[in-house]
């Protein structure tokens, strides 16, 4: 299959491995990526992350009550935008954000909680169109808030519109050059587009002025494994996720890894935690099939993974996962011919050798045995029939 790994703030996938992933293949050794490990991470990052969300779903609490009381307050809904969004709820987030627009058009906190949402639910289209109608775009007499137009170059960067990303990063920097946004957009820019070292460079400087900053370090992480040094890069995805543990694209990056060396386990962990923050997230929920499929989880596993082709009709390693399991953990042969028959009309001129070709073959040659053995079982029959009439 091939593995993404994708940034926070961006959620789009990064090709960083193409591996051979399947539930029967034997077990690699992991770089530390256990089950144990994971866990123990993962409780030490969800104990410090409970006592900031009790302290939040406290205030949420309060807010509504307050709004009961205001309905046409949107100071209120601009704050519990704020609230939701920091409690991993981008969806309820944008809808707060957009209720306290329709009170003051002009408020802040409700077009910057928005702008935050909207990455965070892979609306990067609708982003640039959003902040445009704000007055932020790459005009000269346009909106300058660093803050906006550091989303705006990261919206551009997330569609692939890379000279129009710098063109706002430079925006801010020319004003603002210390300024840990912009530099974070620029480090990933750098990445995306293959300059590692300009990319750890401008890391490390975003990293000195906030050194909390959890996507920056997430992306330290992707630097490191770009340089095949996957223990550094998880400790670093770790890291991250201890300083925020509802940060989707950590819990991607170690459950890629995890994936990777067939630690089923901690990718399902993790994996998981991803698809509870973001449901809609094909990525994640590709990625939980696969690590369900590994577990031998069959059902679980197959809807799985059909939910995936339904978010995503291109994950065509989505098909392939399915035939897999069909065949060797439900030994339904006739469902997997036809998800390998899918597969291999989504991925036309793959050779003879190809790993996909051989078991599309296998299928059709123990299928052709099984008809051959029942037509040589009904002869016998017949034969025994016969000589029985005879006697």
């Amino acid at each position: 299959m091939i593995s993404k790994l994708t940034t926070a703030t961006t959620l789009a996938g990064l090709l960083l491995f193409k591996i051979g992933c399947s539930s029967t293949s034997s077990t690699k050794t992991t770089p530390k990526v256990t089950e144990q490990s994971a866990q123990q991470a993962q409780k030490s990052a969800e104990v410090a992350a409970k006592r900031r969300s009790d302290d939040l779903k406290t205030r949420k609490g309060q807010i509504e009550k307050q709004i009961q009381l205001e309905p046409d307050n949107g100071g209120l809904y601009s704050e519990l935008a704020d609230v939701n969004f920091k409690l991993g709820l981008p969806e309820d987030a944008l809808k707060s954000a957009d209720v306290a627009l329709t009170k003051d058009g002009s408020d802040k906190n409700a077009i910057v909680v928005k702008s935050k949402s909207m990455a965070a639910l892979g609306r990067s289209h609708d982003g640039i169109a959003f902040l445009n109608e704000q007055g932020v775009s790459l005009e000269k007499d346009s909106a300058r808030d660093p803050e906006l137009l550091s989303m705006l170059a990261a919206f551009y960067r997330k569609e692939k519109k890379y000279d129009e990303s710098a063109k706002a990063i430079s925006m801010v920097l020319a004003r603002h050059e210390g300024h840990g946004e912009a530099l974070r957009n620029l480090a990933l820019l750098h990445y995306e587009q293959g300059n590692m070292s300009l990319a750890q460079t401008v890391a490390a400087n975003a990293l000195k002025i906030n050194s909390q900053d959890a996507e920056v370090i997430n992306a330290l992480g992707m630097i490191e494994v770009k340089k095949n040094k996957l223990p550094a890069a998880i400790q670093y995805f770790r890291q991250a996720l201890e300083l925020d543990n509802s940060l989707v694209g950590a819990h991607l990056n170690i459950a890629a890894i995890a994936l990777k060396y067939r630690d089923y386990a901690s990718a399902k962990l993790h994996y998981e935690k991803a698809v509870g923050l973001v449901p809609n997230h094909a990525d994640a929920n590709l990625g939980l099939g696969l690590s369900l499929a590994g577990l031998q989880e069959s059902d679980s596993a197959i809807s799985k993974l059909t939910q995936a082709l339904e978010m995503n009709p291109k994950a065509n390693d989505a098909r392939f996962e399915l035939s897999r399991v069909f065949k060797f953990q439900k030994s339904d042969l006739a469902q997997a011919l036809k998800w390998s028959n899918d597969y291999l009309a989504n991925a036309p001129g793959l050779n003879e050798s190809h790993p996909a070709k051989i078991h599309h073959q296998n299928i059709v040659n123990e299928i052709e045995a099984a008809k051959m053995a029942e037509e040589a079982m009904d002869d016998s029959s017949q034969e025994e029939g016969e000589a029985s009439e005879e006697g």
